[in-house]
């Protein structure tokens, strides 16, 4: 009995094996081929050779991946270059003085300069939350999608070029606030903390 359950795992592996292949092989281009960027089995890089049982990724940190096509087959694939293009979000926060407007029109009008941007999309802007110190948002654009790389290096001119934006507009990007508690119950300052001692002003133990 135990004998032939393990012919029979060992059958339907070969036929799930060779199902995937076959899958594989009629569709040629698709889920990816050679040169893409794509996600799949907890694995981002790009695809390097596609053989009729495995396929073999690149990760962006230069390690191979070598992946049974039996587990691409059947997994969810992600290829970021299968549409050619690719949006860019930049998450910010701007101070609460400033005027959220004015402030969606700079993030607006600030992707127009960088290379690759994808001009048939507009640029978008959303608030997205109020932050401890900060208005939350989140700008978006879209740029063409070939490398990796190229996706990078509009993300990181983006941030450059809003962060002159808002220099020259005079609008704040905070430095995150933090208070301090120093009572069990909250609300307590720190002389208050160590009753049987004197603090002068400064917060400083009196001699």
């Amino acid at each position: 009995m135990a004998r032939r359950l393990a012919l029979g795992f060992a059958f339907r592996d070969l036929a799930a094996n060779l199902i995937s292949d076959v899958g594989l092989a009629i569709h040629q281009r698709w889920p990816f081929k050679i040169g893409d960027v794509v996600e799949t089995n907890d694995v981002f890089g790009v695809v390097e050779k596609v053989y009729l049982r495995t396929s073999i990724i690149r990760t962006l940190e230069g390690k191979m991946a070598v992946i049974p096509n039996k587990q691409i087959y059947q997994n969810k694939v992600l290829n970021h270059s299968a549409s050619g293009t690719r949006r860019v979000d930049l998450a910010c926060g701007v101070s609460y003085g400033n005027d959220l407007e004015k402030v969606r029109r700079v993030v607006m009008d600030t992707p127009d300069g960088i290379d690759g941007r994808d001009r048939s999309r507009e640029a978008e802007v959303f608030f997205t939350g109020f932050g401890s110190s900060s208005i939350d948002l989140v700008g978006r654009f879209w740029v063409d999608y070939e490398k990796h790389p190229d996706f990078l290096d509009a993300q990181s001119r983006a941030i450059i070029a809003i962060k002159k934006a808002f220099d020259a507009n005079d609008i704040v990007v905070p430095f995150p606030i933090r208070n301090l508690d120093f009572g069990i119950r909250g609300g307590q300052p720190l002389a208050d903390s160590f009753p049987e001692r004197a603090f002068n002003g400064h917060g400083q133990e009196a001699s």
